[in-house]
């Protein structure tokens, strides 16, 4: 079973794309992963969904392995895998604000696990 969410976009992302209207999220019950995520324009079709394809247990976590994005602009489907996970950091709040999304955070190369 899963959970359906709705967002606004903040003002900060509307100035980044501007036509981006709400987001849609259904997150897994159980491993509180997110299933798929679709963005809307001013159309009730999504312009860009991502799908979750598969899951992996990494130490004691499950992450999420691989998941599509399909645009539907231009058509296209890109898929992402991760490929190696850094796991329990530390991090500091800022990095989630507007301003600290742009930069990234410094991560011990030796505390990357393969997912392979």
């Amino acid at each position: 079973s899963s959970h359906l969410y709705s967002f606004t976009p903040p003002q900060w992302v509307k100035e980044y794309n501007t036509q981006m209207e709400e987001i849609v999220m259904a997150l897994d019950r159980s491993y509180e992963a997110p299933l798929r995520i679709e963005t809307f324009s001013r159309s009730s079709v999504p312009s860009r969904t991502f799908v979750l394809n598969s899951m992996k247990k990494v130490d004691k976590h499950w992450i999420v392995k691989s998941l599509d994005c399909k645009n539907r602009d231009d058509r296209s489907n890109t898929r992402f895998e991760v490929t190696a996970a850094a796991l329990n950091l530390d991090l500091d709040f800022s990095l989630l604000s507007p301003g600290g999304l742009a930069t990234n955070p410094v991560v011990p190369e030796d505390a990357f696990i393969s997912t392979k």
